[in-house]
């Protein structure tokens, strides 16, 4: 079997995806799926770049075509401002041509892994750092495991997140988000599964509906088992863990599971560097090793600080 690809989809460039790029393949075949403001990184060693609109396929643009704001209004009308191409203003905030581009990267990973007769991927975001290598990673995970990702499952009935910041994918992983995707924004026979989340924004709760609550919602549903990486597996018999998110406590144990400290006014994990490697302290004084961190929202400028202590 060939080693197990890490993937990426990013749009434009920026300091902090090369910082990463060229950490995370030091251990790993990356796949960059992007565009020509990013395309010089293919000649990283280890990095595969391929053009995103090579992966564009009639399913997504007619998903583009139907696709409204659920956040403003659950049965507003209001198209996106995306062409054919998957361009538009991806200004940084929360906006439904943002949103849709969230949902658009499973569309490109998926047609990826048909070309290329990939059965099984591990998907980062741009700005996660991976410290072991993907197919050790995979081997450590309880036997049979394929779909793995990071859900808030304790205390979440309004918050309501999955993410595949760091995880495994299948081609089965894709259809089923798809078919959850059509359900909810074409034939709106699943809309129900969001309800709890629509009331409590229309109640004034804080939050809005993305990719993240659908990847929730697949792991609710239960249509095809999926391993939850905030669980404590063991390197060499010692207790590791992926990274949710750099400035949020979320681990095994909910929102009260690391402690959490500032660094320069930023609010974030917690955090000892010894043996080459990075461990969280939790909140009753245990340290567990990071397989990986998610340099989220306003930690990226540490990115290239913390990657350069790790040989």
């Amino acid at each position: 079997m060939l080693p197990i690809p890490l993937v990426i989809v990013h749009f434009g460039y920026k300091p902090y995806l090369e910082d990463i790029i060229r950490f995370n393949s030091k251990k790993n075949k990356i796949i960059l799926i992007g565009d020509n403001d990013n395309a010089h990184l293919g000649s990283v060693k280890n990095v595969q770049h391929i053009l995103y609109f090579e992966l564009v396929t009639e399913n997504l643009i007619f998903f583009k075509n139907n696709f409204y704001d659920i956040n403003k209004n659950i049965f507003s009308t209001t198209k996106i401002r995306v062409d054919n191409n998957l361009r538009c203003d991806t200004t940084f905030g929360v906006s439904c041509e943002y949103d849709f581009l969230w949902h658009a990267r499973v569309f490109l990973i998926h047609e990826y892994m048909i070309k290329y007769n990939i059965p099984l991927i591990f998907h980062t975001d741009s700005d996660c750092a991976i410290f072991e290598p993907i197919d050790t990673l995979y081997s450590i995970l309880p036997q049979g495991t394929q779909t793995a990702y990071s859900i808030e499952h304790i205390h979440n009935n309004i918050h309501m997140v999955g993410s595949i910041h760091a995880s495994f994918l299948t081609l089965q992983f894709c259809e089923e988000y798809k078919k959850l995707l059509f359900a909810i924004y074409i034939e709106r026979t699943k809309i129900h599964l969001l309800e709890t989340k629509i009331n409590a924004q229309q109640n004034g709760a804080p939050g809005f509906i993305c990719d993240m609550s659908l990847y929730y919602c697949l792991w609710k549903e239960g249509s095809l088992p999926i391993f939850d990486l905030n669980t404590y597996i063991y390197i060499n018999n010692e207790i590791c863990t992926f990274d949710h998110a750099l400035a949020d406590p979320l681990g095994l144990s909910g929102k009260e599971s690391f402690k959490m400290e500032h660094k320069e006014n930023v609010l974030i994990k917690k955090l000892q560097f010894k043996n080459n490697a990075y461990y969280a302290e939790t909140e009753n004084g245990n340290f567990i090793r990071l397989l990986s961190i998610h340099f989220n929202c306003n930690t990226k400028p540490f990115i290239k600080e913390f990657l350069e202590n790790i040989t």
